[in-house]
This record gives C-alpha cells, sequence and structure tokens, in this order.
C-alpha cells in the first residue's frame, strides 16, 4: 500500500458526548457499520470519538480536507482482529 500523507486529528470527547445525543448527527457522521458495531460498544463516547478523529484524519492525509464529494459518512473506520 502506498502512503499519500500523514493526518491527525484530535477529539474534545465531551464535545462528541453532546452531540451523539443528537441521532442525526450520529446519521449524518457514522456509517451504517459503524452504527451497528456501536450497538455492542458499551463507551459510545470514545466508539464515536475515536472514528471521527480517525475521518478527520484521513482526510488531512489526503490533502483535499473535505473537497471533492467527500464527507464523513463516506469514511467507514472498522478494526481488525
Amino acid at each position: 500500500m502506498k502512503i499519500i500523507g500523514n493526518g491527525v486529528d484530535i477529539v474534545d470527547n465531551l464535545r462528541i458526548k453532546k452531540a451523539i445525543k443528537n441521532k442525526n448527527f450520529i446519521n449524518r457522521i457514522y456509517s451504517h457499520s459503524e452504527i451497528r458495531v456501536s450497538k455492542k460498544n458499551q463507551n459510545k463516547v470514545n466508539f464515536f470519538a475515536k472514528r471521527f478523529a480517525a475521518k478527520e484524519a484521513f482526510v488531512k492525509s489526503l490533502g483535499t480536507g473535505f473537497k471533492n464529494d467527500i464527507n464523513l459518512k463516506d469514511i467507514s473506520v472498522i478494526n481488525e482482529k
């Protein structure tokens, strides 16, 4: 795999804690598979915060940000064993 760039992001968990109370936020930002997996996770704040930061870091690594019709829901963060 070719490395395109580096991206880093830090998320305030309190901000995510407040935001995930709104189902529209969750549905607008996270993929169906991320939402499905979140239901098995007890610490929802950390689960969603880590994925939000990863998505932000990904677009930073591309060097484009959210241009060219890329949005947060288009990016799905998964865990591998």
